[in-house]
């Protein structure tokens, strides 16, 4: 009888777990004569969640350069700020804003108080910044630019 008691019970707390939700959004009720889906009285769902309820990081440009010195640097490189203000070390990459192109930001980035390697071009939007294009121009140290000079280097009149 224990064993019953438990199937049934187990069938029980299953079936009211599955009914409790799916992945798929709810359907809403058929509108009344009047032209509403609300019962009267009743205020209606708000159409997307209120962002002081749910608010979004956005992502802040030395997030996003400590991401790309990650992902692009090899060894134990890490972001340590604007070069202006940063101090060299080992692994230290830094960031020097070179000027506003086509409603982007061009950074020069390289190891401070050092020569610039590379460039980023990147832009803020709802979620914050990301990097859009990346750029190493030719030097004595990389040898010639192996991809095509963007326009949004172009436009910093470097000639390279």
């Amino acid at each position: 009888m224990q064993r019953i008691t438990r199937i049934v019970a187990v069938l029980l707390v299953s079936g009211v777990l599955g009914a409790c939700g799916t992945e798929q959004a709810p359907s809403s009720p058929p509108a009344d004569p009047g032209g509403t889906a609300t019962p009267s009285g009743a205020a209606p769902p708000p159409s997307t969640p209120s962002p002081s309820l749910n608010p979004q990081p956005r992502t802040t440009f030395p997030q996003t350069m400590a991401a790309w010195v990650r992902a692009t640097y090899q060894g134990d490189h890490r972001y340590v700020g604007d070069c202006r203000e940063a101090r060299p070390g080992p692994g230290a990459v830094c960031a020097k804003r070179e000027a506003t192109v086509d409603g982007g930001v061009v950074h020069g980035v390289g190891a401070p108080s050092s020569e610039i390697d590379a460039y980023v071009y990147a832009r803020e939007g709802g979620s914050g910044w990301r990097i859009v294009d990346e750029f190493t121009p030719s030097s004595d140290m990389y040898g010639p630019a192996t991809e095509p000079t963007p326009a949004w280097f172009e436009a910093l009149g470097r000639g390279y």
